[in-house]
């Protein structure tokens, strides 16, 4: 069975049931380590890496992970340090405002200076597919970015395919125009790419849904899915656009983890051998379900 390797960070999550209630649920979440978990319920053998403390909530973080049969074999764990964390509020129509708390996170102390010790990347070069975000690259400092570099061509060397969403969030990066010129960089050794039209509009202004697949496409990534929120999505494969529509909703209650949850599907559903079309609406069938529930992960 083919494998995954996701890369990036994983928070504590606090969500308050209404704005005045002092009730607050306790969760996890983080968008590779979200989809991480809808791919290992999928039964797709997936493996998580990233950086915690040695702290109570660190271990209870990776018991939750070693019960979604997620491997963490690779999660660092670093003296004095701590995960991050981040509250969520919801409106109305389930749309979510985020606050963080994750400037001296563990993962960010980790990728500081280096990403991996020699021996650590040649073990994580030999998984199928190697899953990462923008929001990874946020976190890095731009050494550590040159040795991630260096890290996915050797995985590709290998034979892994490089799966991206470039997952733009204004706040974690020091301008757009540091996000355009690293995302760009990496942009030019992925074979997948998930990006949100949405997120793709804040980096580059009234640019066209068509004009975002040229720009993919002067990058060689020759499969793009474009999501489009409500609206679906746009399939680039074998040089062919098609539009893929939503799944039938049932409810809106959080859009948290709605773009994870589909990645997860689109990917599962290619490594079973689905078409992009087909894998794509297997993608949305799981997003719908995502966010008709509070939270990132819904229950099992």
């Amino acid at each position: 069975m083919p494998k995954v390797l996701a890369i990036g960070e994983c928070m504590l999550e606090f969500s308050r049931t209404d704005v005045a209630s002092a009730s607050v649920n306790f969760a996890f979440g983080g968008d590779t380590l979200n989809t991480a978990v809808y791919l290992a319920r999928q039964n797709v053998s997936t493996a998580y890496y990233t950086a915690l403390g040695t702290d109570s909530y660190s271990e209870w973080l990776i018991r939750e992970w070693e019960k979604e049969n997620l491997k963490c074999d690779y999660v660092v764990l670093l003296p004095d340090a701590l995960p991050g964390i981040y509250a969520i509020e919801n409106t109305a129509d389930g749309e979510r405002h985020f606050y963080y708390w994750r400037e001296n996170s563990a993962v960010r102390q980790l990728w500081q200076h280096e990403f991996a010790t020699s021996e650590l990347v040649v073990s994580l070069s030999e998984y199928d597919y190697v899953y990462f975000t923008g929001i990874t690259l946020s976190l890095m400092s731009d050494q550590c970015r040159e040795q991630y570099l260096i890290f996915l061509k050797q995985c590709q060397l290998a034979g892994s395919k490089i799966v991206f969403d470039p997952n733009y969030r204004v706040k974690g990066w020091a301008s757009g125009e540091e996000a355009r010129r690293v995302l760009a960089l990496f942009m030019a050794h992925v074979d997948i790419a998930l990006p949100t039209y949405e997120d793709e509009l804040l980096l580059y202004p009234a640019q066209t849904t068509t004009e975002v697949f040229e720009r993919y496409q002067q990058a060689g990534v020759t499969e793009v899915v474009l999501k489009l929120g409500g609206e679906g999505c746009l399939v680039l494969s074998q040089n062919t656009i098609e539009k893929v529509p939503c799944a039938a909703l049932s409810s809106v209650i959080d859009t948290t983890g709605a773009g994870d949850s589909f990645n997860a599907g689109y990917l599962g559903g290619r490594i079973a051998g689905a078409h992009p079309v087909a894998a794509s609406l297997a993608a949305h069938e799981l997003a719908a379900k995502v966010i008709a529930h509070k939270g990132a992960i819904i229950p099992a």
